[in-house]
């Protein structure tokens, strides 16, 4: 079984950058995607769907209607089974895999930090970044908040899987982490679902702070986290996606999703 998966092809991630700046909306136009290991069940049928620069949208569904598999397209981690994803007009096929995601960051609920310093965790998002970026992207995170109280300030060692550190906090340096980039697309998957309140509000604080900055998907089930976007996608578990405005009828969408669970 192990030589099985190891002969499997792997990605194209020996194709060279070509220069690809990430620019305008990003559409999908009658994309159809089932998993390999059920393609009985079409998670997306036939969809058309448009992202607009800097636009701010909540992706609502029930569990396992396909929010999180809306972002693993969006990287490439699968590949699409009809139709096409392009980017400014750029198929998502002709962008290299490393231009793709070096426009691209995500927050995810589970943080993955290695034991080091904050800052080298920091700058795990931007090899061969500088020390000024660090900064900014720990400002802007909000994580110089908290780190200029301990002993070593950025250069404090947080442990393996940043054991010394709270959820809230390793959450913001997940977000430094994404930001470090200056993403064109910034993802955040369910990043405040596993937080306290006070926590949860530092992190609201920061994606309202980056509005108008990048194109944000924000998939949430918490009300408090979605309120700040301007339009929902949401994703009716039967393979359709409807994208709705925000007109402060949030409660109104959630309880319909809620009646689709």
């Amino acid at each position: 079984r192990v030589f099985e998966w190891m002969s499997q092809p792997g990605e194209d991630i020996k194709k060279p950058s070509n220069g690809f700046h990430p620019s305008g909306k990003i559409v999908f136009e009658n994309v159809t995607f089932a998993y390999p290991t059920r393609t009985s069940h079409q998670v997306f049928k036939n969809i058309h769907l448009e992202l607009l620069p800097q636009g701010m949208y909540g992706v609502v569904g029930k569990s396992g209607a396909g929010k999180s598999t809306l972002a693993q397209l969006l990287l490439r981690f699968f590949e699409i089974n009809q139709g096409s994803i392009s980017w400014n007009g750029v198929n998502f096929q002709d962008i290299p895999l490393v231009d793709l995601r070096r426009s691209i960051a995500i927050v995810p609920q589970e943080v993955l930090l290695f034991h080091g310093t904050i800052a080298e965790n920091i700058a795990y998002g931007k090899p061969g970044c500088s020390r000024d970026e660090i900064l900014d992207a720990a400002n802007r995170a909000h994580v110089m908040e908290f780190a200029e109280n301990l002993p070593d300030g950025l250069e404090t060692m947080i442990g393996e899987k940043g054991a010394k550190l709270s959820g809230g906090q390793k959450q913001r340096i997940a977000i430094a982490r994404a930001l470090i980039k200056k993403p064109a697309l910034l993802i955040f998957d369910e990043a405040t679902s596993a937080l306290d309140n006070e926590s949860e509000k530092m992190v609201q604080t920061t994606i309202h702070e980056l509005k108008g900055t990048c194109t944000m998907l924000i998939i949430a089930h918490r009300p408090s986290t979605l309120e700040v976007c301007s339009q929902f996608i949401k994703i009716s578990g039967n393979g359709t996606v409807e994208v709705v405005e925000n007109q402060g009828n949030l409660a109104q969408i959630l309880s319909s999703v809620k009646k689709q669970d």
